[in-house]
C-alpha cells in the first residue's frame, strides 16, 4: 500500500459502520486529504464513476470484489487493512486475529475476557461492534494492551498486511455469492495467516490437516486442545464440544503469549458471551427458550442442536439458504424423535425448499413459529431457533431477526 502520507484525494466506498469510522479516522489524523463519500445502493454502485485521481479506494465489508472496476483493483483498501499497516511493530505482535466459518464471535469475546481476568487491558474489534480504527489512537498510546481482532472472510479479503498471532475455529463453505465460489471464499479464510510471513496459528484439531494444506503457507500451524468439560454454569451453551474444541484456541494463545491459561475455569464462571449466539432468553410459559439467530448457516445450527438434543421439545428453523449444503444437516434431523421442527417459510431459497418437510410445520411468520413451538412442545421442554439460514429473507440481519425472537418470547 502507498504511503498514506503521500494520499491526495480518497474515496470511501459503502458507509456503514466501517465507512463511518474511517471517514471520522481520516477527518481526525489527516484533515488535509479529501473524502469522497460513496455509498452502495441497488442503483448506485461505482461502475459509472470516474476513479481517476484517487489514492485510495476504501472499500467496507459489505461490497464485494466484483463490484470494484479491475484496473482500480491495486488501491483498494480497507478499514481494517488500514488497522494493520499503521501500527507500529511492537503493536502487531498484541493483535490476535479470530477467524472461522462459526465460533469467531464466541472464542474472540472470551479470549478478550481472559486477558481483562489477567489484568491486561484487551479489547474486541473488527467483525464484532467496533471497527479496528476505532481502537488504533488507545492502541498506539498504550492504554490498550491486546487488541482481539474477530476478522470475516469479507474483511480478510481486502489485507495486505494482517495479525501474525492467529486463531481459527472451522471450515465451511458459505457467503459464496460475495466470494464468487467456495474457491474464493477458501482463499480469503487462509489469508487469516498467509497474509504474513511466519504467522502463529491455534487451529482447532479437527481443521488441522486442512490448514497445512494450500499455498504460500509458511505459518506454524499448531493444533488447539479442546478446553475440560463443565467449567461454564449449568445449562451454559458454552459447555458444548464444539465450544470446547474452539476454546483450545484461547489456551494455546495465552500459553503462546506466556500468560496464565489456568486462568480459564476462573473466567468461565462469568462469562456472558456473544448475544444471538445460543443466547438463553429465559423460562417463559413453561419452557426453555434460546437463540441462536447468528446460526446462519447448517452447520452451525447442528451444533447447537446437538447440544441441547436430550432436553428439545421444539427446533425452529428460517432463513436463505443459497450455498449451503444441507446433506449432514438433513440427515441429523432424522435423528430427532419427538422433537418438533417449524420451518418459517422463504421468500427465496430458504431450508422450508432445503430439508424434507414430511415431519416439519410450515408457518409464514416468526411469531406463527413461536406459537406453534409453545402448543406442540412438552412443558419443560427446550425450544430452540436454531434458524440454519441467513436472516436477508425477512429482516435487515441476524441481529433484528434474533431482538424479535426475543421480543416475542418475552410477551408469552
Amino acid at each position: 500500500m502507498n504511503t498514506i502520507n503521500n494520499w491526495q484525494h480518497v474515496l470511501i466506498y459503502g458507509y456503514g459502520r466501517e465507512g463511518k469510522s474511517t471517514e471520522k479516522f481520516f477527518q481526525k489524523h489527516y484533515p488535509r486529504i479529501t473524502i469522497t463519500i460513496h455509498e452502495d445502493t441497488e442503483n448506485k454502485d461505482i461502475s459509472n464513476v470516474d476513479l481517476t485521481g484517487y489514492d485510495a479506494l476504501i472499500k467496507t465489508p459489505g461490497i464485494p470484489p466484483r463490484k470494484i472496476p479491475k484496473d482500480y483493483k491495486g488501491i483498494v483498501t480497507s478499514n481494517s487493512d488500514l488497522f494493520f499497516n499503521l501500527i507500529s511493530e511492537e503493536n502487531h505482535a498484541r493483535v490476535i486475529g479470530i477467524s472461522g466459518s462459526k465460533g469467531k464471535t464466541s472464542t474472540t469475546m472470551f479470549l478478550c475476557h481472559c486477558l481483562n481476568k489477567l489484568n491486561k487491558k484487551a479489547v474486541t474489534a473488527g467483525n464484532i461492534d467496533t471497527p479496528l480504527l476505532d481502537v488504533l489512537d488507545d492502541f498506539q498510546s498504550g492504554a490498550i494492551d491486546f487488541v482481539v481482532a474477530e476478522l470475516s472472510s469479507y474483511q480478510l479479503d481486502s489485507l495486505t498486511k494482517g495479525p501474525i498471532i492467529t486463531g481459527f475455529t472451522s471450515y465451511f463453505p458459505e457467503h459464496l455469492p460475495w466470494h464468487e465460489g467456495a474457491e474464493k471464499y477458501e482463499k480469503a479464510k487462509r489469508k487469516l495467516w498467509t497474509t504474513e510471513e511466519n504467522t502463529t496459528l491455534f487451529v482447532t484439531q479437527k481443521y488441522h490437516a486442512w490448514a497445512l494444506n494450500g499455498e504460500n503457507n509458511s505459518a506454524n500451524i499448531i493444533p488447539a486442545l479442546p478446553i475440560a468439560e463443565n467449567l461454564f454454569p449449568t445449562m451454559s451453551a458454552y459447555n458444548a464440544q464444539h465450544m470446547r474444541e474452539n476454546f483450545g484456541i484461547v489456551a494455546g494463545v495465552l500459553e503462546y503469549l506466556e500468560l496464565d491459561k489456568n486462568i480459564i475455569p476462573k473466567a468461565a464462571k462469568d462469562f456472558v458471551g456473544a448475544r444471538h449466539r445460543l443466547e438463553m432468553v429465559g423460562k417463559f410459559a413453561d419452557r426453555i427458550w434460546i437463540n441462536d439467530s447468528i446460526a446462519t448457516n447448517p452447520e452451525a445450527a447442528q451444533a447447537g442442536i446437538m447440544h441441547y438434543k436430550d432436553q428439545l421439545g421444539a427446533v425452529i428453523l428460517c432463513g436463505e439458504t443459497e450455498g449451503s449444503n444441507f446433506t449432514e444437516f438433513n440427515a441429523m434431523l432424522q435423528t430427532l424423535d419427538d422433537i418438533q421442527i417449524i420451518v418459517v417459510k422463504s421468500y427465496n431459497l430458504g431450508v422450508d425448499k432445503q430439508i424434507n418437510m414430511q415431519n416439519a410445520v410450515l408457518v409464514d411468520t416468526l411469531k406463527d413459529a413461536i406459537d406453534k413451538a409453545l402448543k406442540l412442545s412438552p412443558a419443560g421442554s427446550v425450544c430452540l431457533m436454531a434458524c440454519a439460514g441467513k436472516s436477508f429473507d425477512h429482516y435487515e440481519n441476524y441481529t433484528k431477526r434474533g431482538e424479535e425472537f426475543c421480543a416475542l418470547v418475552k410477551n408469552l
